[in-house]
C-alpha cells in the first residue's frame, strides 16, 4: 500500500488571500525571513513572528518546527564532517560552522528543505533515497564508505562525539546525506540508469588515465596526482546540488600540497600590485599557455617577497611578526592569517615542463577559473 503524500501547498495569491483552512494553522508554521517583505503585517495575518520560510517557483514553501528542527540537525552533522555548505550558486550558505548548544540556530534551514525537496522531490522521496543511499554504502561490508569523504581522520573523531548523552557515528550519518546529494546530481547529469558506486570503483576515467601515463613518460617527472573524488563543486565550501568534475573522472589534482586554490584572487593582485584578470588567463591559456605560467610564477614570487619583507619590518617587535604582518594589510588580512601562514613560501610551484605536458594533452587548467585552481586540471569534454 502506497505511503501517503503530503498535500501539496497552495499559491502564493491564495494563501495570502485571507482566513482558509491553511490560515487557521499558521501558527504551527514557521516562514522564511527573507518574505516579510511580500507579506503586509495585519491584523487579518496573524503570521508568527518568530518563523523562517522559504520561497521557490514562486510558491511560498511552509515547514513545521520538526521540520526545520531535523534540518539543523542534518546541517550540523554536514558542517563537522565536511565544513561549510552552500547552495548549488554559492550564493547562499545553508550553514558555515557548528552550531553552539543552547543559542539559536544560524543556518538557513528552512531554504536549505526547500531547495532539497526541490532536488529529490520531496520529504517521502528523499527519506527514500537517503535510505537507498545509505544500502549501498553499507553494502560489502561498507567498502564504498571508505571511497567517499569526509576524510579518514574526520571519520574517527566524529565516531568518537557525545551527543545527547550518548555516542553516535555521526560521519557516517553525514555521509549518507553527502552521498545522497551527489549520486542525485550525478544521475541527473549521466541519467538515472547511471551508477555512481560503480563510477567510484573504477577511479578515473580510460581517458585521463591514459593522458596521465604519456605525461609522466614525456616529462620524466614525479608528481602527486589526486584521482576520483565524488564531490560537489567548491567555493567556500560545498555546493549541494552540483558535481564536481572530480565526480565524473575527467579532473585531477596534481601536487595540491604545494599548489594553492586561491578565492580571494584580487587580494592577491592587491598585495603584489600586479594584474592578471580571469578573462587575460583564460586568454592566454588558449593562445600563450607559457605566458600564463611565467606570469603567475612572476606573481607568485612578488607575493612570497613582499611578504617577507612585511614580516621583516615586524621581526623586531617581538611576537607573532607574520599575523601583525597580515592585520596591518587590507589585502592580507582579507586572504586570512591561516591562509598566508599556510602559504607563505609560495602557492605556485608546478614546472612549465609539466604544464606544457598537460596543456597538449588537452586539459583545462584549474588557473583560468574565477577562483584560480593552480593544482586543478581536467577534460571539459569527454
Amino acid at each position: 500500500m502506497g505511503r501517503k503524500r503530503l498535500p501539496r501547498v497552495p499559491e502564493v495569491p491564495s494563501l495570502l488571500a485571507g482566513p482558509g483552512p491553511w490560515h487557521a494553522d499558521l501558527e504551527q508554521w514557521h516562514l522564511p525571513r527573507h518574505a516579510k517583505s511580500l507579506i503586509n503585517d495585519s491584523a487579518e495575518r496573524p503570521w508568527s513572528t518568530g518563523g523562517r520560510f522559504t520561497l521557490l517557483d514562486s510558491r511560498l514553501s511552509l515547514h513545521t518546527p520538526r521540520e526545520l528542527d531535523e534540518a539543523d540537525a542534518e546541517l550540523d552533522r554536514l558542517v563537522r564532517a565536511y565544513g561549510p555548505m552552500l547552495n548549488a550558486s554559492a550564493k547562499l550558505v545553508y550553514a558555515r560552522r557548528r552550531r553552539v548548544p543552547g543559542k539559536p540556530s544560524m543556518y538557513e534551514s528552512a531554504q536549505y528543505l526547500t531547495d532539497r525537496n526541490a532536488f529529490f522531490g520531496g520529504p517521502l522521496d528523499y527519506a527514500d533515497y537517503l535510505a537507498s543511499c545509505r544500502e549501498e554504502l553499507d553494502a560489502e561490508g561498507a567498502k564504498l564508505r571508505n571511497q567517499v569523504e569526509p576524510p579518514l581522520l574526520t571519520k574517527k573523531h566524529l565516531a568518537n562525539h557525545h551527543s545527547g548523552g550518548r555516542i553516535e557515528p555521526d560521519w557516517r550519518e553525514a555521509q549518507d546525506v553527502f552521498y545522497a546529494w551527489v549520486r542525485r546530481a550525478y544521475e541527473l547529469k549521466n541519467g538515472q540508469d547511471s551508477s555512481l558506486a560503480y563510477a567510484i570503483r573504477q577511479g578515473k576515467s580510460e581517458r585521463l588515465s591514459a593522458a596521465l601515463q604519456r605525461v609522466r613518460v614525456t616529462t620524466n617527472l614525479q608528481f602527486q596526482a589526486g584521482g576520483y573524488n565524488a564531490r560537489p563543486m567548491k567555493k567556500g565550501g560545498y555546493r549541494l546540488g552540483t558535481l564536481s568534475e572530480h565526480a565524473t573522472g575527467s579532473a585531477i589534482d596534481i601536487d595540491a600540497s604545494r599548489n594553492a586554490q586561491i578565492e580571494h584572487w584580487d587580494k592577491i593582485e592587491g598585495f603584489t600590485g600586479m594584474r592578471l584578470s580571469k578573462e587575460t588567463r583564460l586568454s592566454l591559456w588558449k593562445t600563450a599557455p607559457q605566458q600564463l605560467h611565467t606570469s603567475i610564477v612572476q606573481i607568485n614570487n612578488s607575493f612570497v617577497s613582499k611578504l617577507q619583507a612585511a614580516v621583516s619590518g615586524h621581526e623586531a617587535n617581538g611576537g607573532d611578526a607574520l599575523k601583525t604582518a597580515v592585520e596591518g594589510d587590507a589585502n592580507l588580512k582579507a586572504l586570512g592569517l591561516e591562509w598566508v601562514r599556510k602559504w607563505r613560501n609560495g602557492f605556485f610551484a608546478l614546472p612549465w615542463s609539466l604544464v606544457d605536458a598537460l596543456y597538449k594533452e588537452g586539459f583545462t587548467w584549474g588557473a583560468t577559473f574565477t577562483t584560480p585552481d593552480l593544482h586543478h586540471f581536467e577534460f571539459t569534454s569527454a
